[in-house]
C-alpha cells in the first residue's frame, strides 16, 4: 500500500492556509487569518511553516491576521549563511528585519526556526536507530559581505551570538516578541511509523529519548534561558513541556 508521507500532507495543508501577498512567492511572504486586520509577523524557516495550518485557524476566530515570512532554509538570524548553497537568505532576513522595525501595524512577532541545527550542524540521530538523511547544516557569519569560516567552536559560539543579537534586535523595535524553544526531533517521520503499526501490525515506538532531546539542545536552551534571565519583554514557549514525561522520560510527536 502506498503511503502518503508526512511530509506532502503537512505541504499541503500549509499552501491552502497562507494566502499569497503580491510580488512574492506563496513561500515567501503571505497571510495568516483575517487580511483586513493584520497585527502581528511570523518569521522563520520551514519549521515555523508548519505553524501555518494551526495559526490560521485560530486567527481566523480571533478576526486579526498575521504576515508570515516564513523561508524554507533561511532561519531568522542576522549575519549568517549556510556554507557551500548560494542564495539571498542574509539579505531576505536583513530585509525582513527592516520591514517589521519600520511597519506600525506589527505589534506583535512570533519566531520560530530549527534553532539547534543551525548550532550543531549534524543531522538529528535518536540513539535508538532513528538517523536524519541528509547532510549537515554548516551555518557560518557574513560580515560587511565577507563569507567566514571559522573553526568549529568558534563557529558555534558566533552563531550563538548571532541568535541572541537578532531576537534582542526583534525586541528593541518595540514589538512584543515570541520566540518558540526547539521542537523535540525524532529521526523518523511520524505519520509513515504509525501507518506501519496500524497497517502492517508492527510495534514500532513512536516515541523518543527525552534526554537525548535535552543534550542535543543544551547550548540553544542555555542562550534562551539565558536570554529570559535578562529581559522580561520576549516570551518564551517551550513546546517539550507539552510533548514530553519527565517521569518516563520520554517525548512524543504531537497529534499521534
Amino acid at each position: 500500500m502506498h503511503l502518503v508521507s508526512f511530509e506532502d500532507e503537512q505541504s499541503h495543508l500549509r499552501d491552502i492556509s497562507c494566502s499569497p501577498v503580491e510580488g512574492f512567492t506563496q513561500r515567501e511572504r503571505c497571510v495568516l487569518g483575517n487580511k483586513n486586520n493584520i497585527i502581528g509577523a511570523l518569521i522563520g524557516d520551514s519549521h515555523a511553516t508548519m505553524l501555518w495550518s494551526p495559526l490560521n485557524d485560530k486567527l481566523n476566530e480571533m478576526g486579526v491576521g498575521i504576515v508570515s515570512f516564513t523561508y524554507d532554509g533561511c532561519p531568522p538570524v542576522l549575519n549568517i549563511y549556510r556554507r557551500g548553497i548560494v542564495n539571498s537568505c542574509a539579505k531576505y532576513i536583513s530585509d525582513t528585519f527592516d520591514y517589521i522595525r519600520d511597519n506600525e501595524q506589527i505589534k506583535f512577532v512570533l519566531d520560530s526556526a530549527r534553532w539547534t541545527i543551525l548550532v550543531e550542524r549534524e543531522r538529528f540521530d535518536n540513539k535508538e536507530g532513528g538517523l536524519e538523511s541528509g547532510k549537515d547544516v554548516v551555518m557560518d557569519i557574513v560580515r560587511n559581505g565577507v563569507f567566514e569560516k571559522n573553526r568549529e567552536e568558534d563557529r558555534k559560539e558566533k552563531v550563538l551570538a548571532e541568535m541572541e543579537h537578532s531576537i534582542l534586535s526583534l525586541s528593541s523595535t518595540g514589538k512584543s516578541v515570541y520566540v518558540v524553544y526547539p521542537v523535540p526531533e525524532v529521526g523518523f517521520i511520524p505519520a509513515e511509523r504509525l501507518a506501519e503499526n496500524l497497517i502492517l501490525g508492527q510495534k514500532l515506538d513512536l516515541t523518543t529519548s527525552y534526554d537525548i532531546f535535552l543534550e542535543r539542545n543544551r547550548r540553544v536552551r542555555d542562550l534562551f534561558m539565558k536570554i529570559r534571565s535578562s529581559s522580561d519583554e520576549i516570551d518564551f514557549f517551550d513546546i517539550s513541556e507539552s510533548i514530553c514525561d519527565k517521569s518516563t522520560r520520554r517525548c512524543k510527536p504531537t497529534n499521534y
